[in-house]
C-alpha cells in the first residue's frame, strides 16, 4: 500500500490528494486485490478502488450503502496537467451530482470549471414536487489581476470579468472550486474577444 501511495505523490504534489489516500486506506480495511498498480477493498458495502498508470491515476470511493460516489481523477500529457473531482449523491428522491475540473499548463491554471446537476422527485402532502436545476461555471485566468467567467444556470448564460487568486496545483482543495470577487457583466462578444487576447 505505501507503493501506491508514492506512485500518487511522485505523480501529483497535492498534499490533500495524498492525506485523502491515506484516509481511505485505512478505513477500507477489507482488501479484495492489491498490487504495485492498484488497489481494491470494502469497508461493508462500501468499495474503494485506485488504479494508476504512468502520468494518470483515478481514486474512486462509495459511503452510505454505495449511495454517495467520489472520483478523483488525475491526468499529466507533457505540460498539461488535468485535476477532475466528482461526486454524486443518490437518494430515493433523486439524484445529485458535482463536478470540478482544473486544467493547468506549464503549472499555470489554464481553466477551472464546476457543474452543478439537481434532479429530484418527491411527495409533499398530496402533491408531487420536482426539483431540475443545472449550473455550470467556468473560469479562464487572463493575467493575475483579470479572469474571464462564463455562469449557465438553467440556461440562462451571463459573462463576467473577475478576480481570482493565484492556484497552484498543490493547494488545490478536494472536491471544492475557486473563490472568485468583483464580478462585471460583460457582453458575450467582450468575454470572445478578451478570451481570444488570453
Amino acid at each position: 500500500m505505501e507503493r501506491i501511495i508514492n506512485e500518487i505523490s511522485n505523480i501529483c504534489q497535492n498534499e490533500h490528494i495524498i492525506k485523502h489516500v491515506k484516509r481511505l486506506m485505512k478505513e477500507y480495511d477489507d482488501i479484495i486485490e492489491l498490487n504495485d498498480r492498484s488497489i481494491r477493498a470494502n469497508k461493508d458495502i462500501d468499495v474503494m478502488e485506485i488504479n494508476i498508470s504512468k502520468n494518470f491515476f483515478t481514486i474512486y470511493s462509495t459511503s452510505w450503502n454505495c449511495t454517495s460516489r467520489n472520483t478523483i481523477t488525475f491526468f499529466k500529457l507533457e505540460n498539461c496537467i488535468v485535476i477532475n473531482f466528482s461526486n454524486s449523491e443518490i437518494t430515493n428522491e433523486g439524484i445529485k451530482k458535482n463536478n470540478y475540473q482544473y486544467v493547468f499548463k506549464n503549472n499555470l491554471l489554464e481553466c477551472v470549471s464546476y457543474s452543478k446537476k439537481v434532479n429530484l422527485e418527491y411527495e409533499l402532502g398530496r402533491e408531487v414536487k420536482k426539483i431540475k436545476k443545472e449550473q455550470y461555471i467556468e473560469i479562464y485566468p487572463v493575467n493575475d489581476l483579470l479572469s474571464l467567467k462564463k455562469v449557465i444556470k438553467n440556461d440562462n448564460i451571463s459573462y463576467f470579468t473577475t478576480h481570482i487568486n493565484k492556484v497552484n496545483i498543490k493547494d488545490i482543495n478536494l472536491f471544492s472550486f475557486i473563490f472568485s470577487n468583483m464580478n462585471e457583466v460583460i457582453t458575450e462578444e467582450e468575454y470572445e474577444k478578451i478570451k481570444v487576447i488570453k
